[in-house]
């Protein structure tokens, strides 16, 4: 009938507003502290106040952890590395391969979830590395 007609419109136009909003806040959220990626290094040389042998992989994952709530906090919820930040990671990371660094930041949330030290270390870190970058 006409009335389920209006009906389903009515309800598609909300929706639709409704999906804008949401799509509004996914980039807000997802948007980077940090966009320039020669920074990187930087953060690397802060965090190595902290932990200095990033060699070991756990200590490498936390570092990879900093790095992305920085510049791309998308790539923990499931997003996308933005374009060129593999190859820049990979630079300070020397014989690790790019595809490693994409494996890893696979599990990197999980890791921040289930490990308290894990998640109590690059909080504090990143609260630090924060300081540092506006010093």
């Amino acid at each position: 009938s006409m009335k389920t007609v209006f009906s389903s419109i009515k309800e598609l136009r909300q929706l639709r507003k409704h999906k804008q909003q949401i799509l509004e806040m996914e980039k807000n959220l997802a948007r980077a502290m940090i966009k320039d990626l020669s920074m990187i290094p930087k953060v690397k040389t802060l965090f190595c106040e902290h932990i200095a042998d990033v060699s070991i992989s756990y200590n490498r994952k936390k570092l990879l952890f900093v790095i992305l709530c920085l510049f791309a906090p998308d790539a923990l919820a499931g997003g996308r590395l933005p374009k060129g930040l593999r190859m820049e990671i990979s630079k300070i990371f020397p014989g690790i391969r790019p595809c490693t660094i994409s494996n890893e930041v696979a599990n990197l949330y999980f890791f921040y979830q289930h490990y308290k030290d894990f998640r109590n270390d690059v909080e504090s870190i990143y609260e630090s590395i924060l300081d540092g970058l506006k010093a």
